[in-house]
């Protein structure tokens, strides 16, 4: 199966966060699709991309995500978010390789249990 992987590094800025959110709710290209978000390089995300996540950004979007973050100011960020959105399909992770393997694991498990995918 296919999976997204997004890099992100610096400030992520809202109209960043807007864009990916398209993609990610029902119609976009990535809907639906496991998804790696690798935040390793991200200093900081703004009171802009914040708010744009906030008002709504992540409804119609729960698919499995593993989020890799390593900064801790963005790390509270990212688990603050998680947390308050109800993302029980989401896990924050500090390398890949460790987000790869529960993510591919994830998603087996679903392919295993819808007839016709395994």
């Amino acid at each position: 199966m296919r999976i997204c992987r997004l890099e992100v590094s610096g400030t992520l800025r809202g109209d960043e966060a807007r864009t990916i959110l398209e993609q990610l709710r029902p119609g976009g290209h990535l809907h639906g699709m496991p998804r790696l978000f690798a935040l390793q390089r991200v200093d900081s995300i703004s009171s802009d991309a914040r708010g744009a996540i906030g008002k709504g950004g992540l409804d119609g979007v729960e698919a499995w995500e593993a989020i890799v973050v390593t900064n801790p100011l963005v790390r509270v960020t990212a688990n603050f978010i998680v947390r308050i959105y109800g993302r029980t399909k989401t896990r924050l992770f500090s390398g890949e390789p460790e987000a790869l393997q529960w993510l591919d694991a994830r998603v087996r498990v679903d392919m295993a249990a819808r007839p016709g995918t395994a």
